[in-house]
């Protein structure tokens, strides 16, 4: 059986982060690469990509990544998806399931997880456990390796 070829990837905030390092893991540019017309973000990404320059004092780190999400901006402005009406009721009926369920999801990653599921988009992420459980969702990590907080890692 071969593995699904999605028609759209959501890029998980830490995708993006890791693109803003020096030298970015190679194996995360290849599988972006391949995946560059079909990649998507959501504008929570944007949102925390633009918070964790707020978080950083004056001086050139925040100066590169501040150009960095500008980049970000630039190139995904035509594929940056929105909180539609969708994905929010997606959010709100799943992380309710979840919370049954005794599953705990930040909100970030649960508007992000919405987005992909209601777009019938992969997950790329590195923290394939802040997702773990989320109804619908496919996940993977464009990492050679498990995060450390990946189950059986």
């Amino acid at each position: 059986m071969t593995a699904r070829v999605p028609s759209a990837v959501i890029l998980d905030t830490n995708v993006l982060f890791e693109l803003a390092r020096p030298r970015p893991e190679p194996t995360v540019v290849t599988a972006l690469q391949r995946i560059s017309d079909r990649s998507y973000i959501s504008v929570i990404s944007l949102a925390e990509l633009r918070l964790g320059v707020e978080f950083l004092e004056e001086g050139r780190r925040r100066s590169e990544l501040l150009h960095h999400v500008r980049s970000v901006q630039d190139a995904y402005q035509s594929r940056t998806l929105p909180l539609a009406a969708t994905v929010v009721e997606n959010y709100a009926v799943n992380v309710a399931l979840l919370r049954r369920r005794g599953i705990s999801i930040s909100v970030n990653d649960a508007y992000i997880a919405a987005t992909a599921v209601t777009h019938d988009a992969v997950l790329f992420t590195r923290n394939l456990r802040d997702f773990q459980g989320y109804p619908g969702l496919e996940a993977i990590s464009p990492w050679p390796s498990p995060h450390p907080d990946t189950p059986g890692a």
